[in-house]
């Protein structure tokens, strides 16, 4: 099975149409001969240690692409537009005022 792309996402709800096309390989792991797909889990915790063991298992996988929220609540985005994501932060150490979110790692 050729795996060089994977897709994560947090819930089945946000992939269902690529699980539909593929089969079950692993523990919320699917895959055909063109992508696998990782249902990681909600939050940091789950989804670095599903996603790390899927790279320790899959070497072969060299692009990862995060589908669904990615944790962005914010209202002002239609569902459906895509992003290309050139910096984060971790959005549970901070605080929001006025609209704004400020990392407790910014300066």
């Amino acid at each position: 099975m050729q795996k060089g792309i994977l897709f994560v996402s947090a819930t089945r709800f946000e992939v269902e149409g690529l699980i539909a096309q593929s089969e079950q390989v692993g523990d919320n792991l699917y895959g055909n001969l063109d992508f696998m797909i990782l249902v990681g889990g909600v939050g940091l915790m789950h989804m670095s240690f599903a996603l790390t063991q899927t790279l320790y298992l899959y070497p072969e996988i060299k692009q990862v692409i995060h589908l669904g929220i990615a944790g962005d609540y914010s209202e002002d985005k239609a569902l459906g537009t895509v992003f290309q994501i050139s910096s984060s932060s971790y959005g549970d150490l901070g605080t929001q005022s006025d609209g704004k979110f400020q990392s407790f790692y910014d300066d």
